[in-house]
């Protein structure tokens, strides 16, 4: 399967069309981490699943995220495009990909609060070329990781996408054949 175009648009214009069980992914310019992240997977550096949408007049969206320093926490995503320090791509989830938008939620809230695995989410960039033991995590999540459970456990996608990997790096998530298209929110123009 192809990879999804890239285009261009603001967040205001597209909010509307956002659902849930999309991502966004951002790819930072600075920072140590970003850097590391950037060496061994390439781009992006982060994801952040859309959790909820608030109905009503500004239908703002609600993401879900492993943030380190800060553990898995709400944001709003347009709080966040507006203070990121570098690129932002909305991930389109495929629609067509049987999925429960309502259980990807519920797994998103359960998570909140849970600490930042920082030491997981570096090792998993070298962990794509050699295997390295790994610790049990199941009170810590690393953005990634946190993106991909949310989608297995709303029922759409499976090991066959990822094999058994539980922890995949942003980059894998990108090429993951669940996304139609990437729309980039921030920065100058770079197909993902």
């Amino acid at each position: 399967m192809p990879s999804p175009k890239t285009r261009q648009s603001n967040y205001e214009a597209i909010r509307g069309g956002i659902k849930v069980g999309d991502s966004l992914a951002f790819v930072g310019r600075s920072g140590l981490y970003s850097r590391l992240i950037r060496t061994f997977t390439g781009r992006p550096t982060h994801f952040a699943p859309v959790a909820w949408i608030e109905e009503g007049g500004d239908k703002r969206v609600k993401l879900i995220e492993a943030l380190e320093g800060k553990g898995v926490i709400m944001t709003y995503a347009s709080e966040r495009i507006a203070e990121y320090n570098g690129e932002v791509y909305l991930m389109r989830f495929n629609g067509s990909i049987p999925h429960n938008p309502a259980r990807i939620s519920l797994y998103l809230e359960d998570q909140i609060g849970k600490p930042y695995a920082l030491t997981e989410a570096l090792l998993s960039g070298p962990g794509q070329w050699f295997q390295i033991p790994g610790t049990d995590r199941s009170n810590s999540l690393f953005c990634s990781e946190l993106d991909w459970q949310s989608k297995r456990w709303g029922g759409g996608v499976s090991e066959e996408f990822m094999g058994f990997d539980r922890t995949p790096t942003p980059r894998q998530m990108a090429q993951l054949p669940i996304w139609l298209e990437f729309v980039q929110l921030k920065g100058e123009y770079k197909p993902l």
